[in-house]
């Protein structure tokens, strides 16, 4: 039995790192030497540092020399003395060497091929949580701050930046130049980082005057001026949003070949994924820049929120997280504001985060912490500063109870007064696994609108409670999706509002937070499947993107049945007569009077129908794609991916050989990752098998290589045939992901949307063989998914085979 986790003794702490690395970017290790000014606080014999695939050398604390011994499991390194070291402030020396991994975490190797053909090493960092301990020993904590002096030793011909500006280049032996930065701020070791290669940049200053770079592969730099625009907006945004200023005097950002995560914030040298930072003007797509423009305000946000001011642990890492994924949109609706990127974050985000705190293997938000970190309840005591409400009062419930309530609301005349309506409603706590079996009740605010224009607010916190409201045509609760709640109508209240959705009368959020309720109380048992399935008719006339994404993908969930149904045919046939209408008002081509959003829906709408066989999109798609393969008319970049999945999804041998010789061709990491992610709609079994070889195989990056395996999974076949082949390779899997989120995105992609008890048996009875720690609650998740779809076949599943029967395959 492994020994239960513990902290760094608290007997010592560190002041500053001085910290010099030689990276070998031909043999993949690395040299360092560093001084470390220690704080010792309490007499010791020992210090005890996080260190994990580092080999030192030697050490000395002051003059003298320490005994060495190493904890692998604990990663950790422990440096022994002679005689107890006194209080106050020592200098632990040491020497060091580790290896450049090809694992996109710690200090590790990424290579890119420039238009000429030739490999470009470089090496790079991604420190958090807890991997600055594979570059240096290092008290590897967020609380432990210090400053950072760091110099690289590189190749005179290669690029190296780092937190700071440089401020000293000195030439040393063989061709080798010491690239020295200023000091940092003090600051966590998961912000510090490091970069060398060959890269190109353009650069400009904000309104503040701070330098800011955008750092791209050779030959990229054009790509990164649609990052600097949005940095160059969003920084003093931030400044003047927290009243601070941004306390670097420069801002990097970089585009990482190969990187697990989407971004990282290190401080003053923020980290991307390509796809992430680069924006092609000829070939990027609307989605893409929506996305760049979030992932670069979420990391700057971090540049205040996380960086200088820093959770004391990981438990309370929602703190840091949370607020940059809430702030990112407030922050993108203030710099582009023809995104409507708020309406967006009620389907990307809060519809997610509703979908997954309603599973039985889900977790409160706060989890409690036996190292007395205050750091939620300071939150909950300076915004009641702020806003004189009992913010504590309310949110304790939410962070620290799994879950969230759904609210069931039934009307009646009020009595004595014909004008008005009572309106009861009760909340129990969210459960898709059936009954609910929780007690648990949280204080929540209700907003409700009326088909008249009357608004009404009040803080639900019992059970249940009656209000009265002017009678109306229709009531919503809560209007504009802005409520962590479910709401459960009575059978007339939800035919008054489906009558409202088709006279027009309801909001954009408002046509979306009804739909998606209604899957969501579907998928629990709560209502018939087949009578959202009837609602869905009532969407025909829907003019934005967000509500047919939804939409459409919610019907995925049900699409999943149908294919266990054996009625795969019929229910293309559905989504085509669905679809139709938008499809004929929109058509292939933008207009002058196109926006954003008609743009995205356009790619939605001709995807699904591609993909549902619908004749005349089959054909143009075809036409397009053979024009775009012989170059005579390249497809606009919004639209390739629907055009590529559609002839795939409808094609043979001859249309996958032509979709790999346009991933060969390209050189843009987004065309390519828009590729990739198509390959696996191609159905012939001999053909998803070698999308999935390709996934595994070095022309994928590693970082790619889980997403391609999950574009492979377009029905129930397929995603057994994904599953067999990742058992098969699991140890390849362990080696390349393991401890990585990577591993546990597999198995969510993978084996989230099986239906049968077979199914859940076996991926059970696998990962019981061989445990997957990292991934433990996706596959909980994923056991548990399975099991609620076995449980709604068995529930729905002859009233949706009667309900398809009406649709000619």
């Amino acid at each position: 039995m492994s020994k239960p986790f513990e902290r760094l003794p608290t007997h010592s702490k560190p002041v500053n790192y001085n910290l010099t690395l030689t990276p070998n970017l031909n043999d993949f290790t690395f040299k360092g030497e560093q001084v470390i000014t220690v704080q010792v606080i309490e007499p010791t014999k020992t210090l005890v540092l996080n260190s994990a695939e580092i080999e030192i050398q030697s050490a000395k604390f002051n003059d003298a020399s320490a005994e060495i011994s190493f904890n692998t499991e604990e990663e950790t390194v422990k440096f022994s003395f002679p005689s107890e070291l006194p209080v106050g402030e020592g200098k632990l020396s040491m020497s060091f060497t580790g290896i450049l991994n090809d694992r996109m975490k710690g200090f590790y190797r990424s290579k890119y091929t420039d238009s000429d053909g030739n490999e470009i090493r470089c090496a790079v960092t991604q420190f958090e949580p807890t991997d600055a301990r594979r570059s240096l020993p290092c008290w590897d904590e967020p609380e432990l701050k210090a400053t950072f002096d760091v110099t690289l030793v590189v190749d005179k011909n290669l690029t190296a930046v780092s937190n700071m500006l440089e401020v000293s280049r000195t030439e040393v032996a063989d061709g080798l130049v010491a690239v020295k930065f200023d000091r940092t701020p003090i600051m966590s070791t998961y912000l510090l980082a490091y970069v060398v290669g060959k890269f190109d940049y353009v650069e400009g200053r904000d309104a503040d005057f701070i330098k800011m770079r955008v750092f791209t592969p050779i030959g990229k730099k054009d790509q990164g001026l649609f990052a600097l625009e949005v940095a160059k907006k969003t920084l003093p945004f931030y400044r003047k949003f927290f009243n601070v200023a941004y306390p670097l005097p420069k801002l990097d950002l970089i585009a990482i070949p190969d990187f697990a995560a989407g971004a990282m914030e290190n401080w003053g040298l923020v980290t991307y994924r390509e796809t992430a930072l680069l924006v092609d003007a000829d070939n990027s797509s609307a989605a893409t820049k929506e996305w760049v423009a979030l992932v670069v305000g979420h990391e700057l946000a971090h540049q205040w929120f996380g960086n200088l001011v820093t959770m004391k642990w990981w438990t309370d890492l929602w703190l840091n997280e949370g607020f940059a994924s809430w702030i990112e949109y407030l922050c993108v609706d203030h710099c582009y504001p023809e995104f409507d990127i708020w309406t967006r974050f009620v389907q990307s985000d809060l519809s997610r985060a509703l979908e997954l705190d309603a599973l039985e293997n889900s977790h409160p938000i706060q989890v409690e912490n036996k190292f007395a970190n205050a750091s939620t309840e300071n939150l909950w005591e300076a915004l009641a500063d702020a806003s004189g409400q009992p913010v504590q009062f309310v949110m304790e419930g939410w962070t620290k109870q799994m879950g969230y309530p759904v609210i069931s609301v039934a009307s009646k005349p009020a009595e004595g007064d014909d004008s008005k309506l009572e309106l009861t409603i009760t909340q129990e706590k969210f459960q898709l696994g059936g009954a609910n079996k929780s007690d648990l009740l949280w204080r929540v605010p209700i907003q409700v609108l009326t088909a008249t224009g009357h608004k009404h607010q009040l803080m639900l916190a019992e059970k249940s409670d009656s209000f009265t409201v002017p009678k109306a045509a229709w009531v919503k609760l809560n209007p504009g999706c802005i409520g962590v709640y479910r709401v459960d109508y009575s059978a007339s209240m939800l035919q008054d509002l489906i009558a409202a959705l088709k006279h027009g009368q309801l909001s954009q959020r408002d046509r979306f937070n009804l739909e998606n309720d209604l899957f969501a109380l579907a998928a629990a048992g709560r209502v018939p499947i087949v009578q959202v399935l009837q609602l869905a008719d009532a969407y025909k006339a829907e003019q934005f993107y967000t509500v047919w994404s939804d939409l459409l993908s919610n019907l995925g969930s049900v699409q999943v049945l149908a294919d266990h149904l054996g009625l795969l045919d019929k229910w293309r046939a559905f989504l085509r007569q669905l679809c139709e209408p938008a499809y004929q008002r929109l058509g292939w081509d933008a207009r002058p009077a196109d926006g954003h959003d008609a743009t995205l829906l356009r790619s939605v709408l001709i995807g699904c129908l591609g993909r549902a066989g619908h004749e005349s999109v089959l054909a143009e798609a075809k036409a397009k794609f053979a024009k775009h393969c012989s170059g005579e008319c390249p497809i606009t970049p919004d639209l390739r991916a629907c055009v590529y999945s559609t002839v795939l999804a409808n094609g043979g041998v001859e249309e996958f050989e032509a979709v790999l010789k346009l991933l060969e061709k390209t050189d843009m990491q987004e065309e390519k990752v828009r590729i990739l992610r198509c390959l696996g709609r191609a159905r012939a079994p001999e053909l998803r098998q070698r999308v999935l070889e390709l996934a595994v195989s070095d022309k994928v990056r590693l970082q790619d290589t889980v997403f391609v395996i999950g574009g492979a999974c377009h029905s129930l076949e397929a995603r057994r045939a994904a599953w067999q082949f990742v058992k098969s390779r699991w140890s390849w899997f362990v080696e390349k992901f393991a401890g990585q989120f990577l591993l546990s995105r597999l198995v969510q992609l993978l084996c989230n949307d099986f239906c049968t008890a077979e199914d859940a048996d076996d991926v059970d009875a696998f990962f019981k063989a061989n445990p997957a720690p990292s991934a433990e609650r996706n596959i909980k998740q994923a056991l548990e998914n399975t099991r609620l779809n076995v449980a709604i076949l068995a529930r729905d599943g002859d009233s949706v085979k009667e309900f398809l029967a009406q649709f000619a395959a």
